[in-house]
């Protein structure tokens, strides 16, 4: 439908208006449930032990599979409230219910993919410091600078996976990733101008002591969601928002 991104985010606005409460207090619950387990592993786990450094490792990494899977449910509460379903506080974990294993595997893609490109830059920045010889600096700035491009037109191409899951559950994890490549072709561009039209609400939040990121996190991740609808022709009430006008600058 190619709508615009004053619309997108207008949409989002109007949708979000009395469903805040809910989506705050899950953004609050995503972010306490990983750091309170974490917390628990650092109270009963010995650090100062190799065996015990070792635990707490692989418990990051399973708290931090755990926290992508309560992402999911996140994007699944965003995309019922846009649709005009009532959320409560268990779709959080709605991802757990309905084979977890999808978004593991799907997660663990996604961060082999977007690590592949700066991986060069990084070898080449550690051989610059292993042996301070500067003909390896200018190399490596190059290969992260290149790297970095690549990422982000990657993170791009892929940014629909979840919710692609999400809509159609019997589609695989690789297949997934072919779909949200195919529908993200030609919208990559609008993707990216969307994402730095918050920067003004990432600034706020800033000055906000970060409390207002808790509000602009479930807007910024609705007007994406819209975007998703948009692209894939989803149909939504445009006309409730004719004549009203919004403040686009931020």
């Amino acid at each position: 439908m190619n709508r615009d991104t004053g619309t997108i985010k207008c949409i989002a606005r109007k949708k979000l208006m009395g469903n805040y409460g809910v989506l705050v207090g899950a953004v609050i619950l995503a972010q306490l449930i990983p750091s309170l387990l974490l917390s628990l592993f650092q109270a009963v786990i010995d650090l100062e032990s190799r065996s015990g450094y070792v635990v707490y490792t692989v418990a990051e990494l399973i708290i931090a599979l755990l926290s992508m899977v309560i992402s999911v449910g996140f994007v699944y509460m965003i995309m019922s409230v846009l649709r005009g379903g009532k959320v409560t506080y268990s779709d959080l974990f709605y991802a757990f219910k309905n084979h977890p294993d999808r978004y593991i595997l799907a997660g663990i893609l996604e961060i082999v993919i977007f690590l592949i490109p700066v991986l060069p830059g990084y070898i080449m920045m550690m051989a610059f410091i292993m042996t301070e010889d500067m003909v390896y600096f200018a190399p490596a700035m190059f290969l992260f600078a290149a790297g970095i491009i690549i990422e982000v037109i990657l993170m791009l191409k892929f940014a629909m996976v979840f919710e692609i899951m999400l809509d159609n559950p019997s589609y695989g994890v690789v297949y997934s990733f072919k779909e949200s490549s195919a529908i993200m072709k030609g919208h990559k561009g609008r993707l990216f101008y969307l994402g730095i039209s918050f920067i003004g609400w990432f600034i706020l939040g800033l000055l906000s002591a970060g409390i207002g990121f808790l509000w602009i996190t479930v807007y910024m991740n609705a007007a994406m969601i819209v975007f998703y609808f948009d692209i894939t022709g989803e149909v939504m009430d445009d006309e409730e928002l004719a004549g009203t006008q919004f403040d686009e600058a931020l």
